[in-house]
């Protein structure tokens, strides 16, 4: 499957491998659809073709957050109203299923932050400020990964998801990027890079 989001406040769903369009669902939030993640379960006979979708997760342009189940029926499971303060940037569903993160672009340039959450409760397990809004969140590849990226501006660094969410809860921790369970760092003011937009993980190992 692939989907897409846009201005129109729908999620537009496609079956690749029949060249199918499946048709639309309406996002409970408000204003565009700005950030999305299937969510596929790993296959234990063959790593390298993972089992159908499980799960959709949606964000919008006013901060809220939706689970969708995803295959044969497109069913709003939950929705996170007021997730984040401004548009969710980026998701990214752990290859676990059971949490995904969401980082958002802040509003009135304040108020970025990156957030954990209980996928199947859909309930926020931590929450850290960040220095820049984050325009990538995403799990390293495996079946028990313990690393994210994390892409803010000229800033790329790698993560480790236990050290940045040990002992913290719901409130806003005060961490920057800088100091929470970064593992390794890329780019950054004197790097001379300038700005990023896009990143993935090509093997658990191998970021582009």
């Amino acid at each position: 499957f692939a989907a897409t989001g846009g201005v129109d406040d729908t999620i537009h769903l496609f079956d690749v491998a029949r060249h199918v369009d499946l048709g639309f669902l309406m996002s409970p939030g408000d204003g565009a659809v700005t950030s999305l993640a299937l969510y596929s379960p790993p296959n234990p006979e063959d790593s390298n073709n993972p089992l159908p979708p499980t799960h959709l997760v949606s964000g919008s342009a006013d901060g809220g957050i939706s689970v969708w189940s995803a295959g044969k029926e497109w069913e709003c499971l939950k929705t996170m109203g007021e997730a984040h303060s401004g548009p969710v940037s980026s998701l990214s569903v752990h290859p676990s299923g059971r949490v995904f993160l969401s980082a958002d672009l802040g509003k009135g340039g304040k108020g970025e932050t990156l957030r954990l959450w209980n996928l199947v409760k859909g309930k926020s397990q931590f929450k850290t400020r960040l220095a820049s809004a984050a325009d990538v969140v995403a799990f390293a590849p495996g079946s028990a990964p313990e690393n994210y990226a994390l892409l803010c501006g000229d800033s790329l660094t790698v993560r480790s998801l236990t050290a940045s969410a040990s002992g913290k809860d719901d409130e806003d921790n005060g961490d920057s990027p800088s100091t929470s369970g970064v593992v390794a760092s890329f780019g950054g003011p004197a790097s001379g890079v300038g700005r990023q937009q896009a990143a993935c993980w090509l093997d658990a190992n191998v970021l582009v």
